[in-house]
């Protein structure tokens, strides 16, 4: 008897609602992890999904779900013969370097979740146009992030992006501690705003647990909804918070993949 062993791997996504791919996908495969979790680490591809896995189960995979074979990979470590192990040594590919983010873009987002015409996408329009010269003439808002002088122009144009959607109630910014009770006033704010009828139950989050894990519980009770609770990668100990369609949210992830978790 021969048997193959190997590991499993996503190597590509959709174009269009990845996320509800990828939550498919994780119910096809029984994976213990979260969606959220799935689909930030979704941004860097190829992704591991599992090992020890064994060829003949991955064809019966592809031949129960052919759609599948354009986006997984399945590659042999190990082969089983009378009893005897041959083993192969293989690496996961490193993926490549994330390209620097056109400052073009931040309009581009704000116009998306604030409305093209927002005073947002008006905002960081000339945030990208000369963030200098933004950064001196919003200079509270950015000594109140401990930012007194410029940083890279990218940074700039973040923090203002988050200021912005903030500031037109998009979005709030909650320290990594928030209690349990203030972090569902705040999402319930957000999920209102959509005009969706989003539930949101208490009972879902333990209070032991943290912000990153309610996060997740949230998406995962959400995942048929439509709806995503996303967080704008802001590289600090708070976490910046928006609802968004999981439409919307693939927009996003296709201007700025690195940005929104």
């Amino acid at each position: 008897m021969e048997i193959f062993y190997g590991d499993l791997y996503l190597s590509d996504l959709p174009n269009e609602k990845s996320l509800q791919w990828l939550a498919a996908l994780r119910r096809t495969l029984a994976l213990n992890v979260p969606l959220g979790q799935l689909a930030k680490q979704a941004q860097n591809l190829p992704l591991l999904l599992l090992t020890r896995y064994q060829g003949r189960d991955f064809r019966k995979l592809l031949n129960a779900h052919p759609e599948l074979q354009e986006y997984l990979t399945f590659k042999t470590r190990a082969r089983y013969i009378a009893g005897l192990w041959s083993w192969q040594t293989q690496t996961q590919p490193e993926p490549e370097p994330e390209p620097p983010l056109d400052l073009a873009v931040f309009p581009q987002l704000a116009g998306l979740i604030a409305g093209e015409e927002s005073p947002a996408a008006q905002a960081l329009a000339l945030c990208a146009q000369d963030p200098k010269s933004y950064f001196h003439a919003h200079l509270v808002q950015y000594q109140n992030r401990n930012r007194a002088s410029p940083g890279p122009a990218e940074e700039i144009c973040l923090l203002a992006l988050a200021d912005q959607l903030i500031e037109a109630g998009l979005a709030y910014e909650l320290d990594w501690k928030t209690e349990k009770e203030d972090f569902l006033f705040f999402v319930q704010q957000l999920a209102d705003a959509q005009r969706a009828g989003l539930p949101l139950c208490p009972d879902w989050f333990d209070e032991t647990l943290d912000m990153a894990d309610w996060v997740e519980l949230l998406n995962e009770q959400w995942a048929e909804t439509g709806f995503y609770l996303a967080e704008l990668a802001m590289d600090n100990d708070s976490f910046t918070l928006l609802c968004v369609s999981l439409d919307l949210l693939d927009r996003l992830r296709s201007l700025a993949p690195a940005l929104f978790h």
